[in-house]
């Protein structure tokens, strides 16, 4: 059986169009700009902000958002249908702060077939942690047994493409990537 690793926001969750709109754009009236608009990740500049108070108002939004929001209604569907056809395990950048809210909310939404929870912490100044992996290609490279890699990040699809996994690039505006959700669950269905 073949193991998918997960990113979480923006994979299993559409977490910076929800931030965008729920926290974003309300707390900054003047902001004229749309989702699709955030063609760079991070987006501060984008956004006319230093990158400290971007990453602030986003960890700020993680506790709320993580207890409120749902997954991606068409992940959850493919996961009822076709999840036990494969072993699964989640790899997320977040910081250390944030890591219990995430994994509830992983495990609470997909615990039935996501049996694993790992994180390669995003820095922030605040938090002193060791840092044994930098990359989360550097940390699948290590624990191996990964066949299929998903990802929004394209940095991290082409590093893990680069190790030879099968790699989905799931489309967002930061991105170069123009396959749909639907797409990619249709292919990874190929792979049982």
């Amino acid at each position: 059986m073949k193991t998918i690793c997960w990113d979480i926001d923006d994979c299993l969750n559409n977490f910076m169009f929800d931030w965008f709109y729920k926290k974003w754009k309300m707390e900054n009236k003047d902001c004229i700009m749309e989702y699709e608009d955030l063609k760079k990740n991070p987006p501060h500049e984008i956004l006319k902000c230093t990158k400290e108070k971007y990453l602030k108002s986003l960890d700020e939004f993680r506790p709320d958002y993580y207890m409120l929001y749902h997954p991606e209604p068409r992940i959850l569907k493919w996961f009822w249908e076709y999840g036990d056809k494969f072993n699964h395990i989640a790899l997320t950048g977040i910081p250390l702060s944030s890591v219990h809210f995430s994994a509830a909310w992983l495990f609470k939404n997909f615990g039935k077939w996501i049996r694993g929870y790992f994180f390669v912490p995003s820095y922030r100044k605040n938090e002193n942690i060791s840092m044994y992996y930098k990359t989360k290609c550097e940390y699948i490279n290590q624990i191996g047994n990964v066949d299929i890699f998903i990802e929004d990040n394209e940095k991290n699809y082409e590093e893990m493409r680069g190790l030879g996994k099968i790699s989905f690039l799931v489309n967002r505006p930061w991105n170069s990537s123009s396959m749909s959700i639907e797409n990619i669950l249709r292919l990874i269905n190929k792979e049982i």
